[in-house]
Order: structure tokens, then sequence, then C-alpha cells
């Protein structure tokens, strides 16, 4: 368990007890990983200086892949 959350970069600095309290609240909340489709608002505005970590996360979203690293 301590390993799988290490992979996904949650247990720095946590002792085991921590560790298995993020773990047990994660596997509530995780979704699945798997491609989506994405529907922006026309009233979206992005700032200019975020662009690029948006379509970072529209391009994860996109190809099903782990969101956790962004959170």
């Amino acid at each position: 368990m301590k390993h799988q959350l290490e992979e996904m970069g949650i247990t720095k600095g946590l002792s085991l007890e921590e560790s298995c309290f993020q773990y047990l609240n994660l596997r509530k909340r995780l979704v699945d990983s798997v491609p989506r489709e994405i529907h922006i608002s026309k009233e979206f505005v992005c700032p200019a200086e975020l662009q690029e970590g948006l379509e970072l996360v529209i391009d994860k979203i996109k190809n099903g892949e782990n969101l956790i690293p962004h959170s």
C-alpha cells in the first residue's frame, strides 16, 4: 500500500499510519483512469500563464491518464 502511494507521490514524509489514512481516503475517491471527452464552456477563460498547464491536464483527461499528481 505504501509503495502504491509513493508511486502516486503522496507519502513523502508521512508515517505508516498517516499513509494508511491517505490510502483509505483515496480509495473511496479515486476515479478510474479512462479516456474521456472534454467539453469546455464558451464562457471559460484561462489566464495565459496557466494555459500550458491546462492543456497538459486536458490531454491527460483525453488519454485517460492519472490526474493525482495535479491535485
